[in-house]
């Protein structure tokens, strides 16, 4: 085989390569990938980025990966998207299911058939707003702890509910303050016809 054609083979065979990450600077944002024989310099991490967001996706050793090389050269190559492995495997099988899983176990999915967004966090989780923060559905259901053992803190200047009916079950503590009903004040409010002595008042009417 001629020299030229030899060339022309390995050009052709390079133009197209599946290999594994071997190594990662994350800082530089740049990997090292091997195929077989063939080993990488340092080349470019793929990136996902549109016209109102930029997503760091830090790749990890093992990643099978698929790279595109113009005209041949391993040293230009550009990864250009990334296969499943046996160690790498999907989080599911599910057609009706998309999942982003990460490597501690927290999962974001949703489901097509049943409509479900779900988020399992194995950590905390901080939502913030520098706006107006809504939360809208046809039940809401806020539960602490396993069985509800928990403390759920709410800490606001002005805490308004409003509802049809109003149902708090367990005791109740109070402080820091007076209870108004209805214009009448829990500390201060008078009941007439009441003579003053050592007997006790009835029940409240």
């Amino acid at each position: 085989m001629s020299f030229e054609l030899a060339e022309l083979n390995r050009q052709l065979n390079n133009l197209i390569v599946v290999g594994l990450v071997t190594a990662v600077d994350h800082a530089n944002k740049s990997v090292q990938v091997t195929a077989g024989s063939l080993e990488t310099g340092w080349i470019a991490m793929p990136t996902e980025m549109g016209r109102n967001y930029r997503r760091w996706r830090p790749l990890r050793n093992g990643v099978q990966v698929i790279m595109a090389s113009p005209a041949g050269d391993i040293s230009q190559a550009k990864i250009i998207g990334m296969l499943y492995t046996d160690t790498l495997n999907s989080p599911s099988d599910n057609l009706a299911m998309d999942i982003v899983e990460f490597e501690n176990g927290t999962t974001v999915s949703h489901n097509i058939d049943t409509h479900k967004l779900a988020i399992s966090c194995r950590g905390s989780v901080d939502i913030e707003s520098d706006d107006e923060l809504t939360l809208a559905g046809k039940t809401i259901k806020l539960r602490a702890g396993k069985n509800g053992e928990t403390t759920v803190d709410l800490s606001a200047t002005e805490l308004a509910m409003k509802a049809a009916a109003n149902k708090m079950q367990g005791p109740l503590t109070q402080t820091g303050g007076d209870i108004t009903s209805d214009g009448k004040s829990v500390q201060t409010h008078k009941h007439g016809g009441v003579t003053s002595g050592q007997s006790t008042t009835a029940v409240p009417q």
